[in-house]
């Protein structure tokens, strides 16, 4: 009765565990840190307003705060570095 179930449950655990540890492998291969979520941030707000306001005097002035905002985070960096 057990050979019967791990015939079918092996293979799958198996399948399971070998994508767990390439997906392990590629990530610190790319150096991919998974709990910095900082670009998402930018990236969900960025597609927010670009749906929300179609004209271009908006889009600027969104634009030019946020590179205000990234000056100041870089600013911030190198003072607290």
């Amino acid at each position: 009765m057990f050979s019967k179930a791990s015939n079918n449950l092996l293979p799958t655990v198996g399948f399971i565990l070998s994508a767990v540890i390439v997906s392990t492998m590629l990530l610190n291969y790319f150096n991919i840190n998974v709990t910095d979520n900082g670009g998402l941030h930018i990236l969900n707000r960025s597609a927010i307003f670009e749906g929300l306001c179609s004209s271009k005097k908006h889009k600027d002035s969104f634009i030019n705060q946020e590179n205000q905002e990234n000056q100041e985070n870089q600013e911030n960096q190198k003072k607290n570095n």
